[in-house]
């Protein structure tokens, strides 16, 4: 019986540590810059050495002048603590089992080229080229995905610096190009790029410098294009991401400006085949970031702030669950001191390491830092979460026109490049405090608090060496079960009414400063 009762501590210490909810802070060093502005972050990627790539997009410039633009690409081990960063990367496809392709945004010495690379895991570079036109014309790819046994790049081709139109390049796993497509009398722009497990792919444009009508199409591999459909809007809206169902149909995830410096969320449904199935608009005000499927067939969204700080603070950090049909499972806000700066913006969708554990990336405001904080698989972490009402309702702000477009070849060369940018370690701070200045992070609370007995029956007891002030007992699905005012250094908490299982206790200071211990309950 002895050592039954050890094994099942064991397992609950062994579980309950890793669902252990956390907040990390990235401070940048000033040599990389410090302005991670508007917080544009793609979700959690895996890699095969079971470390993760964390990307944050941004239009600052680094402050050495150097003329890269900031987005971060950071390399992590399982426990997301940082390996390495590069700086300027611009576009991001992970491919197979031990290497990515990023390309650049920097500024090379041919305006009409543009540099890309291939780095391993250990952030050491394969090969790096640079793909050029003639030298009237810009090429800028910024958008990239594996599939199809390839990477495909998209971008803007600017014949003679004056009109635009969205360039597709198709290079292999080696750098060299298969192919590179345009489309023909499009004065128009790419915005984003999508490739599903059919061999599809899906992109959309915009008109010349982010104006005019949103152009959605879906193409095969050989680009042959299955639909394509231009999206009308009576006001101003962009696309923010789609995603692709298990049954062919295609999610698409917009923002609308309903007033001045405040949008909602904005979905749109279509089958595989391109019909309009539904249009919805969400009933709060918050800016969607991203959309996910989920490994339970459901739909996470992200919303973030407004990418201007004097306007964030009128949107909402939001996350919420949902079917397939728009139906909102449950919602929360995970920035509920948003009234103080800094607060957190550009939020992604999480990365799910468990049934029961959801990993997200933002951007703190004040210092701009990048940021991963965990949370249960209902969005309550010790960091946050406010529960929000949130729905959405059926419209039909926009009409649909079927649009012809076609490919033309488009002459590119690929060639060895010497191109280097900065990997470097990156500092991190773990804190519950979304208000951390860019340093240590100060707890008060020590460390050495005793709890026992472990495992408990009726009676745990709390001894600390400082005072605590509240004590909160959460079991493993997040859900708070008790919650105790103390204001001392002792306590006895009464857990007669808890069943048989793993717990995790909060013990919570004045100053704002929080630890955690697990416990089993065995009556």
């Amino acid at each position: 019986m002895k050592n039954i009762l050890y094994a099942f501590v064991l397992l609950c210490a062994t579980h309950t540590a890793a669902q252990q909810p956390f907040t990390r802070i990235y401070n940048q060093d000033t040599a990389y810059g410090s302005d991670l502005f508007y917080g544009l972050c793609p979700a959690i990627q895996n890699t095969t050495d079971g470390g993760h790539l964390l990307q944050y997009y941004s239009g600052q410039h680094m402050v050495d002048g150097s003329g890269y633009d900031l987005p971060l690409l950071i390399k992590t081990d399982s426990a997301f603590i940082p390996q390495w960063q590069i700086v300027g990367v611009s576009g991001l496809a992970f491919k197979d089992s031990s290497v990515f392709l990023a390309t650049a945004g920097g500024a090379t010495d041919t305006p009409a080229c543009t540099p890309i690379k291939k780095i391993d895991l250990q952030g050491n570079t394969t090969w790096s080229k640079i793909i050029c036109l003639d030298g009237s014309s810009n090429v800028s790819l910024g958008n990239a995905v594996w599939a199809n046994h390839k990477i495909r790049m998209i971008g803007d081709v600017q014949p003679g610096y004056i009109l635009y139109a969205p360039a597709f390049v198709d290079i292999d796993s080696m750098g060299n190009l298969i192919r590179a497509d345009t489309l023909l009398g499009d004065t128009i722009a790419f915005e984003h790029l999508y490739a599903d497990d059919s061999g599809n792919y899906y992109f959309i444009t915009t008109g010349l410098y982010g104006g005019g009508d949103r152009k959605i199409t879906k193409l095969r591999a050989d680009n042959t294009i299955v639909w394509s459909y231009i999206v009308h809007a009576a006001f101003s809206y962009d696309i923010a991401t789609l995603v692709t169902l298990p049954n062919g149909d295609v999610l698409i995830g917009s923002n609308v400006s309903l007033t001045n410096y405040t949008e909602r969320m904005f979905l749109m449904k279509f089958s595989a085949s391109g019909q309009l199935l539904w249009q919805k608009i969400a009933n709060r005000g918050s800016r969607l970031t991203d959309i996910k499927l989920m490994n339970d067939g459901n739909l996470m969204i992200a919303a973030g702030g407004l990418p201007v700080p004097a306007f964030s603070v009128l949107n909402e950090d939001d996350i919420l669950k949902t079917d397939t049909a728009a139906h909102v499972l449950w919602a929360g806000n995970v920035a509920p001191q948003r009234t103080l700066w800094p607060f957190i913006k550009g939020l992604s969708v999480p990365y799910e390491q468990s049934s029961n554990e959801l990993y997200f990336t933002a951007v703190t405001v004040n210092p701009y830092a990048a940021i991963i904080f965990s949370t249960d698989s209902t969005g309550n972490g010790h960091c946050a979460s406010l529960p929000v009402t949130f729905g959405f309702r059926d419209t039909a702000l926009f009409t649909l026109q079927r649009s012809t477009i076609d490919f033309a070849p488009i002459p590119l060369t690929i060639s060895d490049y010497l191109w280097n940018l900065p990997v470097a370690p990156q500092p991190y701070v773990d804190s519950c405090d979304y208000a951390l200045p860019s340093g240590v992070a100060q707890t008060t609370l020590p460390e050495d608090v005793a709890l026992y007995p472990n495992p408990a029956g009726n009676t745990v007891y709390i001894k600390s060496a400082a005072n605590i002030d509240r004590i909160a007992i959460y079991d493993m699905a997040g859900r708070s079960l008790l919650l105790q005012e103390v204001n001392a250094r002792t306590c006895v908490v009464d857990i007669t009414d808890l069943v048989n299982g793993c717990y995790i206790i909060k013990l919570s200071a004045g100053d704002g400063s929080s630890i955690y211990r697990k416990v089993a309950v065995v009556h």
